[in-house]
């Protein structure tokens, strides 16, 4: 069951983002366009997010803490 998320543990307001699972650091998110500069940068490598209105996937690159469009 995905977890609808309103603030993360930082307290960042998350806007529509959905975490849809996780593991060991790595999540997996979905959200709409408006809220991509809202993608938290304190996960793990791997880590992704697809774009629900654009069908656009974003990868987190850990080492330099930004998410990049595939």
């Amino acid at each position: 069951m995905e977890e609808t998320l309103s603030i993360w543990t930082d307290g960042t307001d998350l806007g529509s983002i959905e975490d849809t699972g996780s593991n060991n650091g790595q999540y997996n998110f979905q959200l709409f366009a408006t809220d991509i500069s809202k993608l938290p940068t304190d996960v793990a490598g791997g880590s992704t997010a697809f774009v629900i209105d654009t069908d656009e996937i974003y990868v987190f690159h850990g080492q330099s803490k930004t998410w990049n469009k595939i």
